[in-house]
């Protein structure tokens, strides 16, 4: 069997609930020569992989594609057998970057300097979030969450938007220390997916 072997970078999130906060993603296919799909692997920006082949055609997440591909739409696409195989076998780690957001995360939350780093000296002003979350684990993990789901990265894994992210974990605090007779409320309001825990 002649195999045919596609990349192709797809620049929108999938619209789909479990993955779209995953963000952009590149698809790799090896193909029969009738373009049918034999092989399929989908890396997303933040890492996340989906692969299907005969041995595993669909999960909760996505599918193998049932149609033959359209050559038009794969025109200039073309790759190589290894470099299908190598995204095949794909294992993907934390770029230094975001090793270092999270690094630098850690370090304003825990000496509590969150707020001089998030463009807003005020969303913070006068809470004690460290002495108030002392006690207040599963609050805290959620911060976390919130700070990593909003992350994002380019191909390169340089993040792109870490004082937003700090500053949603920010809200969060805010939001669960303040007093009952504080008016505050987040703007833009919390998404589901930013408080997922994974």
């Amino acid at each position: 069997m002649n195999k045919k072997y596609f990349k192709k970078f797809w620049n929108e999130s999938s619209g789909e609930e479990l993955t779209d906060s995953w963000g952009n993603s590149t698809y790799y296919f090896e193909t029969d020569e009738n373009l049918n799909v034999l092989k399929q692997v989908q890396i997303f920006q933040n890492g996340n992989t989906l692969k299907y082949d005969n041995r595993k055609i669909e999960d909760e997440y996505g599918f193998l594609t049932n149609y033959p591909l359209e050559i038009e739409d794969f025109e200039g696409n073309e790759i190589n057998k290894a470099e299908f195989s190598q995204a095949y076998t794909f294992e993907t780690f934390l770029s230094n970057d975001f090793k270092s957001a999270l690094r630098h995360f850690v370090y304003y939350y825990t000496n509590g300097t969150l707020q001089f780093v998030i463009g807003d000296d005020i969303l913070l002003k006068n809470i004690n979030y460290i002495e108030d979350l002392k006690d207040e684990a599963s609050l805290v993990e959620i911060a976390f969450s919130i700070f990593s789901n909003n992350i994002k990265m380019d191909e390169d894994g340089k993040v792109l938007n870490l004082k937003y992210s700090m500053k949603r974990a920010a809200q969060w605090i805010r939001i669960v220390c303040k007093e009952k007779t504080d008016p505050y409320k987040v703007e833009p309001e919390f998404e589901d997916w930013e408080l997922e825990l994974h």
